[in-house]
């Protein structure tokens, strides 16, 4: 038994945060019908910004999948606009409008805690 005293070991490094965006889904959408709420949580390198890891509370597994393959890679320091032309062109889902929303949100939330690059140029 390992003396590691959580559940998983920690993979992302010291040099990253987590982000977590919250919107409201439209009432008549499956994310809406099971979770009132929809989240999305951003795992970034500290240094450039970098996406790393991404996750929503969608119903389908292959759809927090998807919309985290849009996502991963990016900065969320300089690329905000690049990814929410991604979303609205590549994800066509009835949730599309609060995954922005929650993005979005997770940007405001990561700029008002001040964890950004120091030379960051938004």
């Amino acid at each position: 038994m390992s003396n590691y005293p959580f559940k998983y070991p920690i993979s992302y490094g010291t040099d990253t945060f987590c982000v977590v965006g919250v919107a409201t889904p439209t009432a008549s959408t499956p994310t809406a019908v099971q979770y009132d709420k929809l989240i999305m949580v951003l795992v970034c390198e500290q240094r450039g910004g970098t996406i790393l890891d991404a996750e929503c509370n969608m119903v389908v597994d292959v759809t927090s999948d998807y919309i985290a393959s849009l996502l991963i890679g990016h900065s969320l320091y300089t690329e905000l606009e690049i990814m929410v032309k991604e979303l609205q062109e590549k994800y066509n889902g009835i949730s599309q409008k609060a995954l922005i929303v929650a993005l979005r949100d997770a940007y405001s939330k990561m700029r008002d805690r001040g964890m950004q690059s120091s030379d960051m140029t938004v």
